[in-house]
């Protein structure tokens, strides 16, 4: 049992580091991510969505074989509470000895890659990319401590590097004519540069020791959750396979930037508290009472957040479309209305995961994953015979009738039931949809009197921030007073 003192104690040194890190993943992530946002316009709009399609064909199969590269040992060595020398020594190199296989695998496999798609260009460009199997390898380790610490602070300065440097790099490629290969120059460059920078920045170095030992006892941890990644990763990428397959590049390019997008405010925002919150989870995994009570409170916060963004960028997404990445991608913008839906609910379902990582349930994250990926696939299948737009309806109908099922495990793990998160999440809904509907209807008269798409969005999402912000302060749910309390704090602070 942990004494009420040493319970008081790990919770105030939890608050204190989590608080931390947020700060310096926050500033990563708006800065990363914000110029990952304007590298990615700049060159959509140099480049054609032929170009992003072959790229997004090569993503799915190394983005699968990445997996492998780690195999989950990293996340690991970041759950366990007491790691030694030895420990990361041994998983140092075996990454650098599945970084190697990989690559090689890849090689031997180009061919029939490329033979599947029916482009022959794959081969080569999926043999270069494959490199950054053996690049990231060799920081795995050093990523793993970094994040086990919640230094996030030396990760911006890293992040940052890396994304600026290889961004430009592949802009400057795309202005002087290389077209698809600027694409792989950035993801090579990146992965380089990361990897880099993490040595240089970290006191940890490998010692020539290999234990057999060290790993098996990972083991128990590290199987269920690449099942569960391998498992989540296919059928993330499933939609991806089927239309570059069936339908062609410049539908998957479509596709894609549409996703992509979709992903941006969720990565911004969840995906900065989520990275932040599995490590720092496992260091209190024995209080389930905090991390419930953490739980409630995050998920409503990015909810806050998250659900006009998404529900809202839905609505705008043709004057967005046409604003941001010009007129040639306009048959992106209905998948980008439906797939914004999804976006509202997965910046939620981004925590579930680390409740399963920290609690140590990654055997059931991994049957409760299988099945679900199961009906997600026949979805998918039935949706590709209505092109891009019947693969992201089926997509999003099917992602939401999962969600209670996942809720009702994960909450399980934590004493928490379904009704209280839908509850906790009630308001941010309600008033994002009022929201919603208000734009919709302002958008549907601007469109009539004929005002440009760069004025209608900005009229709209002008309109939309004061509707969702007038009904808040008239409901006052909870999670808007704990915006404006903690506003008000950070003001007299």
């Amino acid at each position: 049992m942990i004494s009420k003192k040493n319970r008081k104690a790990s919770r105030k040194e939890f608050k204190t580091k989590t608080i931390l890190g947020l700060k310096w993943s926050l500033l990563n992530q708006v800065i990363v991510q914000g110029g990952n946002l304007i590298i990615g316009v700049l060159l959509a709009r140099i480049l054609s969505p032929n170009e992003f399609g072959l790229i997004a064909m090569i993503t799915v199969l190394t983005g699968f074989i990445n997996i492998f590269n780690d195999f989950g040992f990293g996340s690991a060595l970041i759950q366990r509470k007491d790691i030694s020398e030895l420990d990361c020594s041994s998983v140092f190199w075996l990454n650098i000895f599945l970084g190697v296989l990989l690559t090689l695998l890849v090689f031997f496999l180009a061919p029939l890659f490329s033979a599947f798609y029916s482009r022959p260009i794959l081969s080569s460009l999926v043999i270069y990319i494959s490199f950054t199997f053996i690049i990231s390898s060799t920081a795995i380790v050093q990523n793993a401590l970094m994040l086990k610490a919640l230094d996030f602070k030396r990760q911006f300065f890293i992040n940052t590097g890396s994304v600026l440097i290889s961004g430009i790099a592949a802009i400057i490629a795309a202005l002087n004519g290389y077209g698809v290969w600027s694409l792989v120059l950035k993801i090579l460059l990146y992965s380089g540069l990361n990897s880099v920078f993490l040595w240089m920045s970290s006191s940890w170095f490998p010692k020539f020791k290999f234990s057999v030992d060290s790993i098996k006892k990972m083991v128990g941890f590290v199987l269920p959750l690449f099942g569960t990644r391998t498992i989540g990763y296919w059928m993330r990428n499933l939609d991806n396979i089927l239309i570059g397959r069936y339908i062609g590049e410049q539908a998957l390019g479509y596709y894609g930037r549409a996703y992509s997008l979709m992903l941006l405010p969720i990565t911004q925002i969840s995906g900065i508290i989520s990275r932040v919150l599995f490590p720092s989870f496992s260091s209190i995994q024995d209080d389930v009472e905090m991390i419930k009570k953490v739980y409630l409170k995050i998920s409503r916060t990015i909810a806050f957040i998250t659900f006009p963004l998404m529900l809202g960028l839905s609505v705008v997404s043709e004057p967005f479309v046409l604003t941001l990445l010009g007129e040639k991608w306009r048959d992106m913008i209905t998948v980008l209305s439906i797939l914004s839906i999804l976006g509202a609910t997965q910046s939620i379902g981004t925590l579930n995961g680390n409740i399963f990582l920290a609690r140590n349930a990654t055997k059931l994250q991994f049957y409760v994953g299988g099945v679900g990926r199961i009906i997600l696939i026949i979805a998918i299948v039935i949706g590709l015979r209505f092109g891009i737009e019947g693969v992201a309806l089926s997509y999003m109908c099917t992602s939401l009738l999962m969600m209670i099922p996942l809720y009702y495990f994960m909450g399980s793990l934590i004493n928490l039931k379904v009704i209280e998160i839908l509850k906790n999440l009630s308001s941010s809904f309600f008033l994002s949809v009022l929201m919603a509907g208000s734009v919709f209807v302002l958008d549907i008269y601007l469109v009539k009197i004929g005002v440009f798409p760069f004025l209608r969005l900005a009229i709209d999402v002008s309109f939309g921030v004061v509707v969702y912000g007038l009904s808040n302060f008239i409901c006052k749910p909870l999670v808007y007073l704990e915006m404006k309390n903690l506003v008000q704090n950070k003001l007299k602070g």
